[in-house]
């Protein structure tokens, strides 16, 4: 219900994942980009390293996006395999489901994404 009326792009990762890692300034930078048009990314963890792992990567790590050391700005929530299969993820990773406005989900992205077709995907469910 907090995100009822955004475009969600729900983000399935592990900290442990190398694609995982290397497309999360893509991700800080769809937030920064969108977040004060009604997106947001939601990242969920399917971590065996538990929780204390999620929170440490979440909080501390730091990400290169334009030339800028930053850190994660969106929420990023610890998971497990049976939620994410609730959620759409049906395994290998990264992955996301992208939500349009009404909650439904309107894209799959299996893989590392391309910033420039999802950008374009998100732009055009803001306008609708």
């Amino acid at each position: 219900s907090t995100y009822k009326g955004q475009v969600i792009l729900i983000e399935f990762f592990a900290t442990w994942c190398p694609g995982c890692v290397d497309e999360t300034p893509s991700m800080i930078h769809f937030q920064q980009e969108f977040g004060d048009k009604g997106f947001t990314v939601v990242a969920i963890a399917i971590d065996d390293q538990g929780e204390e792992t999620v929170e440490s990567f979440a909080k501390n790590r730091q990400f290169s996006v334009d030339g800028t050391s930053t850190s994660i700005n969106f929420p990023v929530l610890t998971g497990s395999a049976e939620i994410a299969q609730k959620l759409g993820f049906e395994g290998g990773l990264p992955a996301g489901v992208l939500v349009n406005r009404d909650g439904k989900e309107v894209k799959i992205i299996r893989g590392v994404v391309s910033e420039a077709a999802l950008s374009k995907a998100i732009q055009k469910l803001l306008r609708n």
